[in-house]
């Protein structure tokens, strides 16, 4: 049930109505700028519910549409490229449109989009390392998508990894210490090399300082062992993150007697 007015009857003679077998209805033939009440009944053979609460709602003679997003920069990894912009007002959302040639139309065929609901930035994934990508960028109230923004391009690359942080030796039985330590996300190593010696390292390559690798790279913070050492000597330890682009700098320096 519709009206220009608040419907206190449903049988008033400016009250009109529309059926529906669904949850949703389109009501057409509305005057624009005009305000329109409306309410809700259900009915099966045995009857007609009472009404719903009232809701009402100005159809407009013109959609406002959102401003452009500005200050579009681009930030490519592994795989992957992180859009950063400007909020603009007037808006539910951002759509980030990205193709691996100039966009031209948002529309065409190669042109894929994410939808951001929050926030103004987001990280694109699935990117083909070595590959540019173009992105534009648009706000969207649900009534009307702005114009694109400028055009920014990057391309994703595997980099070498941030430095693990957090190191701690611990002392085991045996003559073993256990080394721990922690990564940023996303994790980007494919392996670390615990780095270990009797003397304070200063350089890795040292004569006197020894390596393990270690490959599990699953998780933000990873320990291991590192085995076979002396009872009662103290070993100074440090790690570096790899990947195909290189190797970190080393963390601190921890140390631990076993």
């Amino acid at each position: 049930y519709y009206s220009t007015s608040p419907i206190t009857s449903l049988t008033a003679a400016n009250v009109r109505s529309v059926t529906a077998n669904t949850t949703s209805a389109r009501v057409a033939g509305l005057t624009n700028d005009t305000k329109v009440f409306f309410r809700v009944t259900a009915s099966n053979n045995l009857g007609e519910s009472p009404a719903s609460i009232e809701a009402s709602y100005t159809p407009l003679s013109s959609i406002p549409v959102p401003a452009t997003p500005t200050g579009v920069n681009v930030t490519p990894g592994a795989g992957q490229a992180v859009v950063n912009w400007t909020a603009v007002s007037g808006r539910v959302g951002y759509r980030v449109y990205y193709s691996t040639s100039p966009i031209t139309s948002l529309t065409a065929a190669n042109v894929r989009s994410v939808f951001v609901g929050f926030g103004t930035t987001t990280t694109v994934t699935g990117l083909t390392n070595g590959t540019q990508y173009f992105f534009r960028i648009t706000a969207d109230s649900r009534l009307a998508e702005s114009a694109p923004s400028t055009e920014v391009s990057a391309t994703p690359r595997v980099v070498v990894p941030a430095a693990p942080t957090a190191i701690v030796a611990l002392p085991r039985a045996g003559g073993a210490v256990l080394v721990r330590w922690s990564v940023d996300l996303p994790i980007t190593a494919t392996s670390y090399t615990i780095y270990y010696s009797t003397s304070t390292i200063t350089s890795l390559t040292a004569a006197n300082v020894r390596s393990i690798t270690v490959t599990n790279t699953r998780f933000r913070f990873i320990s291991a062992l590192v085995p076979g050492l002396t009872r009662g000597t103290q070993y100074f330890f440090r790690v570096t993150a790899s990947n195909s682009a290189g190797e970190s700098a080393p963390t601190t320096e921890a140390s631990a007697t076993p």
